[in-house]
């Protein structure tokens, strides 16, 4: 289904977007620039602290909560206690019957 979405989103968007210029950018103060440089420096620093720890703080824990409020269970506590459980000897000799012999 993902490629199927890519694949559209790019054919719907064409070639001819793809190369569209950054014409201005958002400084930190909230000015704009269009200074070929400061947008260089201004895209590097986002993409570089994008999914870095160091520039965000941490969320606090009620926030936390929150966030996970809004998530749906997809599983159960039946099902996590299945899951938890220690394996059985069982189990284990049927994974190790299933790796295939090379």
């Amino acid at each position: 289904m993902g490629d199927k979405v890519t694949k559209d989103f790019f054919h719907v968007a064409g070639p001819k977007n793809l190369n569209l210029p950054i014409k201005f950018l958002q400084r930190q103060d909230g000015s704009l620039t269009n200074d070929p440089q400061e947008l260089r420096a201004i895209a590097t620093d986002f993409y570089r602290n994008l999914l870095s720890t160091e520039t965000r703080p941490p969320l606090s824990e009620a926030l936390r909560q929150k966030v996970w409020a809004t998530i749906p269970a997809s599983v159960t506590s039946e099902m996590n206690h299945i899951l938890d459980a220690p394996f059985g000897m069982d189990e284990i000799m049927l994974a190790l019957k299933a790796i295939p012999a090379h």
